[in-house]
């Protein structure tokens, strides 16, 4: 079925379909982080265009590239099912469901802070053609949560750290690996370097976890740093004196530097370069 024609044919003007193909999605997993939850829990008329994002949706793609199934995980007979009731009424007729009594009631969270709302579960498909028709309101079950701005400073402050971290580990050709429940390590080719695991961050109001964070990202920027200057220093050894000569750092050192150099003669031996030429890497040092 042609979607587009069909709403068009039942009064959709162009206008609000190039908005769709226009406007994207965007994710509130971020808010969980700082955000409370309240008791209440109520059903209320939610304005549609306040309405940012679906569970079942990918953020960053259109509204439209969903309908197309492009993105997200939207079932295409849902949308049929419903293309098919519009086309047996009229559009006003249609978007007086999502308003009725009797119209089952889409599950959203609401961040006052932002005056945003999320489809959290149940209503995914419903909103998407509340969307679709332009419709004014849609019956709603609303979780409240309310903005926290101690714990966003917080999450504002870590997001930091980890953003500089994580460019200068692209920049020396290396990976973090890892997941939201346990920590990142730091890895080449599924191998993880001699380094201190990053841990993860839930509790954004607990400062020694915070503290350790830093702490830990610091140790690391401070190997990168130390590891990249080395490789840069004696890049213009032939290649088999300059791994004796890290071989025999390594044997020799006792303290931190010697893991310098047990990270340094493993990546060469996979072949492991920077992703940055001497010139550009001095120049970052000096910009940061």
């Amino acid at each position: 079925m042609d979607i587009e024609m069909t709403l068009l044919n039942a009064g959709v003007n162009e206008e609000h379909l190039s908005f769709l193909k226009n406007d994207t999605l965007k994710s509130d997993a971020p808010f969980y982080y700082f955000f409370d939850v309240s008791d209440q829990r109520e059903y209320r008329l939610v304005p549609v265009n306040k309405i940012k994002g679906l569970s079942r949706g990918e953020p960053g793609f259109s509204w439209w590239d969903h309908v197309l199934l492009k993105a997200g995980n939207i079932a295409g007979n849902r949308l049929e099912g419903n293309e098919k009731r519009l086309q047996s009424t009229t559009l006003e007729e249609f978007r007086k469901r999502f308003v009725s009594n009797n119209f089952p009631a889409v599950e959203l969270s609401y961040y006052d802070e932002f005056d945003e709302y999320y489809v959290s579960s149940d209503g995914n498909h419903r909103t998407l053609w509340a969307k679709l028709v332009a419709a004014d309101y849609i019956r709603a079950r609303v979780y409240d949560y309310k903005y926290n701005p101690i714990k966003h400073g917080s999450y504002k402050r870590v997001q930091g750290i980890l953003s500089d971290y994580t460019k200068l580990v692209e920049v020396a050709n290396l990976q973090l690996e890892g997941d939201q429940y346990d920590c990142w390590d730091l890895e080449y080719k599924g191998i993880q370097l001699c380094s201190d695991e990053i841990p993860y961050i839930r509790d954004y109001l607990n400062e020694t976890k915070i503290s350790n964070l830093k702490n830990c990202v610091g140790k690391n920027i401070k190997m990168i740093e130390n590891i990249m200057d080395r490789y840069f220093k004696f890049a213009r050894i032939p290649d088999k004196l300059r791994m004796k000569l890290f071989k025999l750092f390594m044997n020799h050192l006792n303290n931190e530097k010697k893991f310098i150099y047990v990270n340094l003669v493993w990546l060469q031996e996979h072949g492991w370069v920077p992703n940055i030429s001497v010139e550009n890497w001095k120049k970052l040092k000096i910009e940061q």
